[in-house]
């Protein structure tokens, strides 16, 4: 895993092999550097984008100019980017020349890696020729890193090729450098000595030391060479506007054709999307533009309405997990984590566009009622199978050694992600709609009564099941709006939980306890990692109390700080501990509480032990 960095890294493999530059000149293997920088110099540019600065080069001709994608995160497609390219002036400094407009084409879903489209060159600008290299470069290759770090003329560095990392938030390896770049650097080519392309710059290496200079990561050549065809800018094709993708849809005849097209142009577009929010803003606005499906009148048609609702639903959460990841890379868990604690998007998001995309309830048809219920049923119990599976491969990762992560299955941890987030969502879902029939009364028809029993007990199933999954697969938000303490316990009992050890403490104020207590636990599991919960119950049911759960170093697993006269928190199995539990009252008087230690009998015993 990639250590922190000042920028995003993704980039997606390709077969392609590297190849020279058509029509290009040979070039000696190496030559003095300052000839080197003269040469590059003419393919090298400077970018000023809305958020800050970057650098960029050009490729295949003196109109396409690459760059990293997240220096134009800012840019949308057509927008305009101010470019420099480097003169010299009467001292023989290299410096900007006057700015010109630059147009972005094309931002790779996957790579960091854009192409801008230079529609007026100047005449002196040539493009980089590429090194051939069948293979990766090997460790210990000199190259030269070029660019524009901070707000500095531009910069030649020298390096070596120190190693080569991968990163399974895109499942590629980097070439790390031990040439010095900084923020700004990020989209400037790597080129050997002699000049020719070999790479692009796209993240700094963090070492946490109060320097503007770090060693470099590099997207290897190959990912160029296949992003950009072999005729530049010109030769990419046009991109699909939203106007088009409505058109396309709305030309569909026929029950089948609608879903058939509404669902490839969702799937399509998310595919498309390089941020979190182009993602939101996107697909939100083609299903505002198409409004739902046709409603569905046979159980066939029923069902294949379901099938599509299921996979652009999946299709879109997926999209969110990996861009979660570009967003941050430093560390995957974290991203994601973010991502689900309402630092990108909420994760409901990709329920709540799949119900957009979905057929609109219409009438009170008591047959179309049924059939949704029991629909909804279907699509829970799918999903707790699937959760299941994906938690599996989510802990698998989250419990990966170093240097071991190639071994993992990325895309099972991708499509685990994406289902804990489902069954997450559609429960809540349900849980809503189940709500609000149960104020109606008894449904009349005994069809629809059946089906909303089916939907009430898939519902039952799934929240036991949410409960059980280790802390690795669980929703960070942990919703429990709506549960009491006796509720919460009946969820565990149903998921195969039972208490394991239970004690009670007195609990002054905070305000004026020296301290707060603190009970310290260590677990012993055998079999699959699973959930442990401690629930804390005041004897004044009116009172509120809190709890905070952190590990040997005092960094925070899990909290519940709700403002309610119960709190749950909860750690997972895979990690032994010592857990340190922290009991706070915010209250003006002392109280008597009790600590619950809920666990699976058989697959994992609690320990207490005296603080370290």
């Amino acid at each position: 895993m990639i250590p922190a960095v000042l920028a995003a890294v993704l980039a997606t493999a390709s077969a392609f092999e590297c190849a020279a530059t058509p029509g290009a000149q040979a070039v000696p293997a190496s030559r003095d550097l300052a000839s080197t920088a003269a040469i590059v110099d003419h393919g090298l540019v400077h970018l000023e984008v809305p958020d800050g600065y970057g650098t960029g080069f050009l490729f295949r001709d003196s109109r396409t100019i690459v760059t990293a994608a997240h220096v134009v995160s800012e840019v949308p497609l057509g927008g305009e980017v101010v470019i420099r390219t480097i003169a010299e002036d009467a001292e023989g400094a290299a410096v900007l020349a006057p700015a010109a407009p630059a147009v972005l084409r094309l931002v790779h879903p996957e790579i960091d890696l854009a192409i801008l489209d230079w529609t007026e060159p100047s005449p002196g600008a040539a493009a980089l020729e590429a090194r051939p290299s069948p293979k990766l470069l090997p460790r210990g290759t000199e190259v030269l890193v070029h660019g524009f770090p901070g707000e500095m003329a531009p910069t030649l560095a020298r390096g070596i090729v120190s190693a080569h990392q991968y990163d399974f938030s895109d499942g590629h390896v980097y070439y790390f450098l031990d040439a010095a770049m900084g923020s700004g650097g990020s989209g400037g080519p790597v080129t050997d000595l002699a000049g020719r392309l070999v790479g692009v710059v796209n993240a700094v290496y963090d070492d946490g030391e109060a320097s503007n200079f770090n060693w470099a990561y590099a997207i290897p050549l190959r990912h160029v060479e296949a992003l950009v065809p072999a005729g530049g800018v010109s030769a990419l094709p046009k991109p699909r506007t939203l106007e088009a993708r409505i058109r396309a849809i709305e030309s569909a005849e026929g029950f089948e054709a609608q879903v058939a097209a509404r669902q490839r142009e969702v799937v399509e577009l998310a595919g498309e999307a390089s941020t979190i929010d182009r993602l939101h803003e996107s697909v939100t606005a083609l299903l505002a533009a198409i409004g739902p499906m046709p409603q569905p009148s046979t159980a066939a048609e029923f069902g294949r309405a379901e099938e599509a609702t299921v996979l652009v639903a999946r299709a879109l959460s997926e999209r969110a997990v990996v861009l979660a990841w570009r967003q941050d890379p430093a560390d995957e868990l974290e991203a994601y984590q973010m991502w689900r604690d309402g630092r990108g998007h909420d994760p409901a998001w990709a329920c709540e566009a799949a119900f957009d995309f979905g057929p609109a309830p219409e009438g009170n048809d008591p047959q179309d009622s049924a059939r949704m219920l029991s629909v909804m049923a279907n699509r829970l119990r799918m999903l707790m199978e699937e959760t299941r599976r994906g938690c599996d491969r989510v802990c698998e990762y989250a419990s990966c050694p170093p240097f071991e992560e190639r071994s993992v299955d990325r895309a099972a941890v991708i499509a685990g992600y994406a289902a804990i987030d489902l069954l997450s969502c559609r429960l809540d879902e349900a849980e809503i709609l189940l709500g609000l029939l149960s104020d109606e009364g008894l449904p009349e028809d005994l069809a629809v009564a059946r089906a909303l029993d089916r939907l009430a007990r898939a519902a039952e199933a799934a929240h036991a099941e949410w409960f059980s999954l280790p802390s690795a697969c669980r929703d960070a938000r942990f919703e429990l709006d709506g549960l009491d303490s006796a509720a919460l316990r009946g969820l565990l009992e149903l998921a195969g939980y039972r208490r394991i050890e239970s004690t009670s403490i007195e609990v002054a104020p905070f305000s004026i306890a020296e301290a707060s207590p603190t009970i310290a636990f260590t677990l012993e599991r055998s079999g699959s990692p699973v959930a442990v919960y401690a629930i804390a119950t005041p004897s004044d049911d009116t009172t509120d109390i809190d709890l905070r759960l952190s590990d040997r170093s005092g960094h925070p697993i899990d909290a519940d700080e709700r403002g309610e006269a119960f709190a749950v928190v909860s750690a997972s199995s895979d990690e032994p501990g010592p857990w340190f539990l922290e009991v706070l009252n915010p209250g003006d008087d002392p109280q008597s509480v009790r600590i619950e230690f809920w666990g699976k009998p058989g697959a994992v015993r609690i320990r207490r032990q005296a603080e370290e």
